[in-house]
């Protein structure tokens, strides 16, 4: 009902109407399309920034909490191994590698602190800082400690019973850290994938709703175009050889330009049937010997067509003052009762056989 109604005010609608809104209504669909397409892309590119800047670099950071502490304890442990023989030349190296690996530990965890992405890894962070700072550290600089006195006995001992256990302690807890940012990233990529899909979808969708609008538009121009022609090339085909009988098989009706010129064209055929009709209805009444037509029952003809009134006027008094002067005195009953007209014609003319 409402697909009728809306074809119906379609319908009414000027030729220039209908080409504005079919146009307008394809170029605003294209660029919501266009649009949306825009903003998935940029949706899209979020997503893959958030995954790059957010897990993909914390796997970075967290990897520069690992493999620090692996550096220092590999550096204690070649100290140890060169004995003390070499103390006083490797351990100045030994500080200087706990200082630097120290420092990069340090920027890891101001990273991850501002790029973790869930509440559960920030608390896995703290921990592992606490861990870090308050115990590893401690093990490590009563270590070093103890190597610097040269008590490498004890070092040993110190080593294997405390600070080694806390830095695979430490090693465990960030390789779960790392775990839980990659199971993070996967999510992302995931939802990225989703996101993408969805947009595709959604575009696909748009391009068929906007190509079903184009082609139903298109139809209904096409239609409420050709329709009419047609009807009113095959009204004018039939009037070219004479035929007025096919007014009302121009159906085509509405408010645009083709409506008003098809009412028009069925209005003008009708008009033209009617004059012919009144005119052969005259004729033959003439023909008959009626004379007596009344004037004003004569139709009045529009435009040139008025011209047939005034001819026929004329003839109606010429006949009239021709049979009132007696000029046909042989014949005035047969001319009054169905007579020949061709033998009234050769009567007025003069028929050399009579």
């Amino acid at each position: 009902m409402k697909k009728a109604k809306v074809e119906e005010l379609f319908k009414n609608l000027t030729i220039k109407k209908k080409l504005f809104y079919s146009f307008g209504t394809i170029i605003i669909s294209t660029f919501l399309l266009i649009v949306v397409l825009l903003v998935g892309m940029k949706i899209i590119e979020g997503r893959l920034v958030q995954l790059y800047q957010g897990p993909t670099m914390n796997i970075s950071y967290s990897a520069s909490l690992f493999y620090p502490q692996v550096d220092m304890q590999r550096a204690v442990n070649r100290v140890m191994a060169e004995g003390k023989e070499r103390l006083e030349e490797m351990y100045p190296q030994l500080e200087d590698n706990v200082e630097k690996n120290q420092k990069i530990v340090d920027e890891a965890y101001e990273k991850l602190q501002q790029n973790l992405m869930t509440k559960e890894d920030k608390e896995r962070l703290e921990k592992i800082n606490t861990m870090l700072t308050e115990t590893v550290r401690e093990y490590r600089a009563e270590t070093l400690r103890l190597l610097k006195a040269g008590e490498f006995d004890k070092a040993r001992e110190y080593n294997n019973e405390y600070y080694k256990p806390a830095v695979d302690e430490v090693k465990v807890m960030i390789e779960e850290l790392e775990a839980s940012i990659m199971d993070t990233a996967n999510n992302y990529e995931k939802s990225a994938v989703k996101t993408a899909i969805g947009l595709i979808i959604i575009g696909i969708v748009l391009l068929i709703v906007i190509t079903w609008i184009a082609v139903r538009l298109a139809m209904i121009v096409i239609r409420g175009i050709t329709e009419p022609v047609i009807q009113i090339e095959e009204a004018a085909k039939q009037l070219r050889v004479g035929d007025l009988s096919h007014a009302d098989d121009i159906t085509y009706e509405s408010k645009d330009e083709l409506g008003n010129l098809a009412q028009t064209m069925r209005e003008s055929i009708h008009i033209l049937s009617d004059y012919v009709k009144e005119i052969c209805d005259n004729f033959e009444q003439v023909a008959a010997g009626d004379l007596t037509k009344n004037f004003d029952e004569i139709t009045d003809f529009l435009g040139d067509f008025s011209k047939i009134k005034t001819s026929f006027v004329v003839i109606l008094k010429e006949f009239n003052e021709t049979l009132s002067e007696g000029e046909i005195e042989l014949y005035p009953c047969a001319f009054l009762h169905n007579y020949d007209i061709k033998d009234v014609d050769k009567a007025v003319m003069g028929d050399p056989t009579e």
